[in-house]
């Protein structure tokens, strides 16, 4: 839909006014003819998808789903070697030094992908998880920059496979980041290597809030609702 085309709706503060000029554009689509042409077609399918409640909903929702999805991912990329290699920390956060410059940074020119690569070497990720990857950040910069269009273009989508496969991504990360690294270097836990069946049932606070967005997005509530419901017999929400 094109919105630069519209600004005569902003001069309709009256609701009544707006809803009349609405359903003049939508004759105006329809023209009569039998048959409309693709171009108005697209055009009519938009204002529907932006006017229907339910849809505009769940397209805000998957919006801001992925968005937050990718916020994820890129913390679980990023500041997993951050601190490993960090030469300490101050208020900015960790101190990176040459260690990090020289074993990360220089795999390539963007934080995001040179930890990608840098995971990928080390076994955690696949060369097909580098070019999901790419996908991913294409289209959450198409998401962050292109809101109205997927509120209201037939032809604009945030693409539900690619939330799957950022979830998928972050929880290859952060298991093999608790394998190789978390249960090795601590004192507290038991040096024996675990088997793929505890593995398996191991999660991190970031897999169990991604797995709880993807339920929402899907448009399934229902888990976050016995969740909070379990809070609030608890005393913990008032």
């Amino acid at each position: 839909m094109a919105y630069g085309s519209q600004t005569a709706a902003a001069c309709y503060t009256d609701r009544k006014r707006f809803i009349r000029f609405l359903c003049g554009s939508a004759e105006t689509l329809l023209g009569g003819d039998e048959e409309m042409s693709d171009e108005r077609d697209k055009a009519f399918r938009g204002w529907a998808k932006l006017l229907n409640p339910d849809e505009l909903r769940t397209n805000l929702v998957r919006a801001s789903i992925f968005l937050t999805a990718y916020e994820f991912l890129r913390q679980a990329l990023i500041e997993h070697l951050e601190g490993f290699f960090s030469d300490g920390w101050d208020v900015n956060g960790p101190i990176l030094g040459e260690d990090y410059r020289c074993k990360v940074l220089s795999l390539h020119q963007m934080p995001f992908f040179a930890s990608a690569i840098w995971f990928r070497n080390s076994g955690a990720l696949s060369d097909d998880d580098l070019g999901r990857l790419r996908e991913i950040r294409e289209h959450r910069n198409f998401v962050a920059h292109h809101i109205p269009e997927i509120l209201g273009s037939v032809e604009a989508e945030v693409r539900p496979d690619l939330l799957r496969a950022i979830a998928d991504i972050v929880r290859k990360i952060d298991i093999w980041w608790i394998r190789e690294v978390e249960i090795p270097t601590n004192p507290d836990l038991d040096s024996t290597a675990p088997d793929e069946t505890d593995l398996d049932a191991t999660f991190s606070m970031r897999m169990a809030v991604l797995d709880l967005l993807l339920q929402v997005a899907d448009g399934n509530e229902e888990t976050l609702r016995q969740l909070y419901e379990q809070f609030t017999k608890r005393g913990v929400v008032h």
